[in-house]
């Protein structure tokens, strides 16, 4: 054997004793230790393993349920259908079989999941999710029946590999780059959360040819995938995922710029915090606004959708988008296309899975409702990752051609589709015949979510306001115009239906502990814009903490010297406590009335009990009952603003001019 033969055989089993070291910080013994380090593909071949001679009922229906979510990790969802059916089949609780009603909608088999989540509703009762999701699928059968005006062509490409391929960006006219974790990936080491090679951005000419890998600088041994790059195509934008220790991985956005004939060292962007997983770039605003994602370590709170803006060549802190287009769900893979924004999500209403909508940004600066781009695009696995072309084709007929990434019926994950939209071709049979037009189907979603103001003191209501957060499980009452439902927001302060009556007209959500509010709805919001098939209503209600007899300030409740008469400006506050009775039956209010430093002692307590008195009649002219109210008149002896009495501007004796309210039971 030759000196050379012997230094490759020692360099090899070097090699392997390190890769081993670094693998296996953990030791993996049995399916649970090897989920609980997120190495899924790794759990799956214990778990099936452990499962064949497993008899213990609450063991294997655990194990069941756990090789389940295990499939689901790695999106291989058909596989794990039956593992939660025989987790259900054990009692292992509702978890197995709302993951399981959830899995048979991505196989767009909703008529079966639609039985399973009745099923859900007779043995763990009512539950918002399901009662959204009873809905949603309902909504998907009627989609997946109904015919688009024009002929859509979708094709698997011929540059995916038997491992995930994924997120298509335009490189020029004639190149795709895309994210892959193919054999050919440089961490050539076996990821154990898929089993496959970690990721790289590779590049395809898409008239033809292999894919190669992008560049030696964009893409190491750690995961990079899904890559913008700006109009010139000098700056690339993308994920980076660096990995820790203990197995988890902290995902950060990069840039690279073009320098000549290569790419610069790449950095990370200078809005990304630790602790938090950023990804999926896009550009919009003529390269001057940066759309992606971001989650927490713990994923707690899922992924959301965030913006940055360029101000003088520097980029701004991060920013979420708002609450209609963030869910409680996953809102991933941003793309656009001029002043139309995609995304995917796993909450908003859609086939299954990811599916893919569309907000575009209004003339105010506001975001439309996403709207769902439906089948073929959408379906019930994965989709995402929705480009269309930079270079219109000359081709008569074609409309609209692109790519978009789905993991629908390939065996073997994410897949890159092409797509094209064509004018149909028209039947010379129906050439002179009358077309009848068919009523659209047209469906409204309702979408509330209950907050809790939180004050700088949670004791005093005159506090500033400092935040909002969710409120869960508060009662929401709706009132129709011949009925009342009654629902119940779940953790996140959310119920999302869809809404058969536009008979709404009211609103009001309640909580031990806090003050009711209510919503009116006027009938406007039920009208859809021309072309739209579908819209989210989107309502947030805000609940006061419950704080009894202490003194709360009636903003700009003011009066004129000497004069306890009503004034114009006044009447909207006065309003809003009459709304806040109506809204609270149960509670009385004790209004207080006060005057400022001029005149003498008596005068002053006679003026601020008849202004008390004053206000004590408007709210009776609104509706209240007059047992619920009483009045006092504190005159000067409660100055707000401790001025020299003789040297007091008039806005500052204005303000001491003021009423106030108490809540009482």
């Amino acid at each position: 054997m030759g000196l050379r033969h012997i230094i490759s055989i020692l360099f090899f089993v070097i090699i392997l004793l390190v890769m081993s070291q670094c693998t296996f910080t953990k030791k993996v013994v049995d399916g649970r230790s090897a989920y609980n380090l997120k190495q899924y593909a790794v759990a799956i071949d214990y778990f099936e393993e452990e499962l064949k001679n497993e008899k213990d009922r609450s063991v294997r229906a655990q194990s069941s349920f756990l090789l389940a979510e295990s499939y689901r990790a790695i999106k291989e969802y058909a596989k794990s259908i039956p593992w939660y059916k025989e987790a259900v089949k054990q009692n292992y609780g509702p978890q197995a079989m709302k993951q399981l009603g959830l899995m048979l909608k991505t196989q767009e088999n909703y008529t079966a999941a639609t039985k399973i989540f009745q099923q859900f509703q007779k043995e763990y009762g009512q539950d918002p999710e399901v009662n959204r999701e009873l809905a949603i699928c309902k909504q998907a059968a009627i989609w997946s029946t109904q015919l688009s005006p024009h002929k859509i062509s979708v094709k698997r490409s011929s540059f995916n590999s038997v491992a995930d391929d994924y997120s298509p960006r335009y490189y020029s006219d004639d190149y795709i780059a895309f994210t892959s974790d193919r054999n050919d990936a440089i961490g050539a080491s076996s990821y154990n959360w898929t089993g496959n090679s970690f990721s790289d951005i590779f590049l395809v000419d898409r008239h033809g040819g292999d894919a190669v890998s992008f560049d030696i600088k964009l893409n190491t041994p750690a995961n990079e995938g899904t890559a913008c790059f700006s109009k010139n195509f000098k700056t690339v934008y993308f994920t980076r995922c660096f990995a820790k220790q203990e197995g988890d991985e902290y995902c950060k956005i990069m840039v690279s710029y073009a320098e000549e004939d290569e790419w610069s060292e790449p950095e990370v962007m200078p809005f990304v915090k630790g602790n938090f997983n950023y990804g999926h770039p896009t550009l919009i605003e003529n390269d001057s606004v940066m759309v992606f994602t971001i989650s927490a370590v713990t994923a707690a709170q899922g992924y959301d959708l965030y913006y940055s803006y360029k101000d003088a060549g520097s980029w701004s802190e991060a920013i979420a988008m708002p609450s209609s287009i963030n869910t409680q769900g996953d809102e991933k893979f941003p793309t656009s296309d001029g002043d139309t924004l995609y995304f995917s999500s796993n909450y908003h209403p859609g086939l299954g899975g990811y599916d893919i909508f569309k907000t575009y940004l209004r003339n105010d600066n506001s975001w439309a409702n996403p709207e769902n781009i439906q089948s073929p695009f959408n379906s019930g696995s994965d989709d995402f990752g929705l480009i269309k072309s930079t270079n219109a084709s000359r081709q008569v007929g074609l409309l609209e051609e692109g790519y978009f990434s789905s993991s629908r019926n390939s065996g073997t994950g994410d897949d890159i589709f092409r797509y094209e939209i064509r004018l149909r071709e028209p039947d010379l049979q129906d050439t002179f015949s009358i077309v009848k037009e068919e009523p659209v189907d047209q469906r409204l979603y309702l979408a509330i979510k209950v907050v809790e103001n939180i004050y700088e003191d949670p004791a005093d209501p005159n506090s500033d306001l400092i935040d909002k957060k969710a409120l869960p499980e508060a009662l929401l009452e709706l009132s129709f115009r011949d009925s009342l439902d009654i629902l119940k927001a779940d953790q996140d302060g959310r119920v999302i239906i869809e809404l058969m009556n536009t008979s709404l007209r009211n609103i009001k959500a309640r909580l031990d502990g806090y003050l009711s509010n209510s919503e009116t709805i006027n009938e406007s919001v039920f009208k859809l814009n021309e072309g739209e098939t579908e819209k989210t209503i989107n309502i947030e209600i805000a609940l006061d903490p419950l704080v009894l007899d202490k003194e709360i300030e009636l903003s700009n409740i003011f009066y004129d010297f000497d004069r306890w008469d009503i004034r114009e400006d006044a009447k909207p506050s006065l309003n809003e406590l009459a709304k806040i009775l109506a809204d609270n039956p149960d509670l009385s209010v004790q209004l207080g009335s006060h005057t400022d430093c001029q005149g003498n002692d008596a005068y002053n307590a006679n003026l601020s009990k008849k202004r008390a008195q004053s206000a004590m009649k408007y709210l009776i002219s609104t509706g209240i009952t007059p047992s619920r109210l009483s009045a006092k008149g504190y005159g000067e002896t409660k100055l707000s603003n401790l001025c020299e009495c003789d040297s007091c501007t008039e806005e500052e004796h204005q303000e001491n001019r003021r009423t106030t309210f108490k809540l009482t039971s």
